[in-house]
């Protein structure tokens, strides 16, 4: 167990903070972890580059919870032991689709007419 919980490191917990290295300019960035759709945009603070998808961790399915999570820890590799329950209380679940995401096909109704020009 440690002492001092590192932001970064993610064994007991989920981590609290991403280091990013721009590919461009070669900066470590550091950015908060947040779960969200749409991802929060992120730059570097070098070159201006977008590191949104880079900032993002990769979700994983949680052995010990048996659902996905978005921002999962070490235990998410272990194996559960049937004995004993492990109970999470920091699965991160992913993100609901926002309305205005740009990923969900267009709002516009099928019965409606283009607007004529002029």
């Amino acid at each position: 167990m440690c002492i001092v919980c590192n932001p970064f490191c993610g064994h007991c917990r989920p981590p609290k903070k991403r280091a990013v290295k721009c590919p461009s300019c070669e900066l470590d960035n550091r950015f908060d972890i947040v779960v969200q759709n749409p991802p929060v945009p992120r730059q570097c603070a070098g070159c201006g580059r977008d590191l949104t998808a880079e900032s993002i961790p990769p979700a994983a399915w949680c052995k010990n919870q048996a659902r996905p999570c978005a921002n999962p820890c070490h235990f998410h590799t272990i194996d559960p032991n049937p004995a004993v329950k492990r109970i999470c209380w920091q699965n991160t679940p992913s993100p609901a689709p926002s309305p205005a995401s740009p990923a969900e096909p267009s709002t516009i109704p099928a019965n409606s007419s283009p607007v004529p020009a002029g």
